[in-house]
């Protein structure tokens, strides 16, 4: 039997809760350890599991709503907030629920079952299936099975295409650079750099895609008026 929901209670005890959970999620101005440590164990399950996910005890805070409150859309709500791929503490927070749901003496295999089929990509397949009794039918497990091999079938076809693009594109680079390295310029005593309009003599020298032959120096300090500029630095060759 599902308990009511806190804040949903008739006249001023549900105001007052409503009004708890609200101070309790959001406020920064209390221990949750010690606030925690005043709570009584059997009621308020609700609030009890706010302050246990302020100190990351995900697994306890959940198996508060599914086990006391019996209410496992607002564990799956829990999951939703609290889930963060970059955060190594809530990162698995959907295994946890998971593992809540079938470390039971009775595990709770029905929404076991709709948390691996809708939360999949959320959810470490090998972990997932060494949480499962070897009593379940496969017939329960196909959804779950059919969505991951699905999901990485695309996710492998999506990476042989990358890689096919980016052999392709470095193919292609290395066909211009052989083409760029393999010109021939011809410096002569009396050739000028149009930058500087000086001889280019014996100095190390750039050309640009269009023939145009500059001083090293000048490309690099036309390449950085350029970049300091936020203007596409020119390409040249270094000869």
């Amino acid at each position: 039997m599902q308990l009511r929901i806190a804040g949903s209670e008739p006249g001023l005890l549900g105001a007052t809760r409503k009004k708890l959970l609200t101070f309790l999620e959001q406020s920064q101005y209390y221990n949750p350890e010690r606030m925690l440590s005043r709570f009584p164990f059997d009621d308020l399950y609700e609030e009890r599991a706010v302050l246990l996910s302020r100190i990351g005890q995900h697994e306890q805070a959940l198996s508060l709503y599914a086990h006391k409150l019996k209410n496992f859309e607002m564990a799956e709500e829990y999951c939703n907030r609290h889930y963060s791929q970059d955060k190594e503490e809530s990162r698995d927070v959907y295994l946890a629920l998971l593992r809540v749901y079938l470390s039971s003496p009775e595990p709770m295999i029905q929404p076991a079952m709709a948390l691996l089929s809708k939360h999949y990509q959320r959810i470490d397949t090998p972990k997932a299936l060494s949480l499962l009794p070897p009593h379940i039918p496969i017939a329960k497990l196909h959804p779950f099975f059919e969505a991951v091999l699905r999901d990485t079938t695309k996710v492998r076809r999506n990476n042989q295409v990358v890689k096919n693009l980016l052999k392709s594109e470095n193919l292609q680079i290395r066909e211009q650079l052989i083409s760029a390295r393999s010109r021939v310029v011809k410096v002569t005593d009396d050739r000028m750099c149009p930058v500087c309009n000086r001889r280019l003599g014996s100095s190390v020298f750039a050309c640009y895609p269009n023939g145009t032959v500059v001083h090293f120096m000048c490309l690099q300090n036309q390449q950085a008026q350029e970049k300091g500029t936020k203007k596409k630095p020119t390409a040249a060759i270094q000869y």
